[in-house]
């Protein structure tokens, strides 16, 4: 069975945006990936919350468990620069079961990742 996956972008102009795409999409090419959705955000995460996308995107998903088997992105800095910020952000995909996978990571650690995630019709 294929994964399913959303894509995440987040940058400040559109080569920047077409180049993460590409990325992303070939991974997916490569991987035997489904693409659900590519979801842009060019929000800045400030304050003490996740930010208005993730919640945004978290309430969606909601509407939707199971849609996807994760989320994508190129490198874990496109989460967020700050990584109390992006520990913030992962811990409330992964209360959702939404598996947050950067591309830059390796095969061994994605597969690791994925053997201690609590799946969707799995353990809570």
């Amino acid at each position: 069975m294929m994964k399913k996956a959303d894509l995440y972008l987040r940058a400040s102009c559109d080569y920047q945006f077409k180049l993460q795409k590409a990325q992303l999409e070939e991974y997916c090419v490569n991987h035997n990936i489904t693409i659900r959705r590519i979801l842009y955000d060019n929000s800045i995460v400030t304050g003490d919350a996740i930010g208005i996308f993730w919640e945004n995107y978290i309430k969606s998903y909601k509407d939707t468990p199971g849609a996807i088997d994760f989320i994508l992105f190129t490198d874990w800095g496109r989460i967020s620069r700050n990584e109390v910020k992006a520990g913030e952000i992962i811990k409330a995909l992964t209360k959702e079961k939404i598996l947050a996978l950067a591309i830059s990571e390796t095969y061994q650690q994605v597969i690791l990742k994925w053997a201690d995630f609590p799946h969707k019709h799995g353990e809570n």
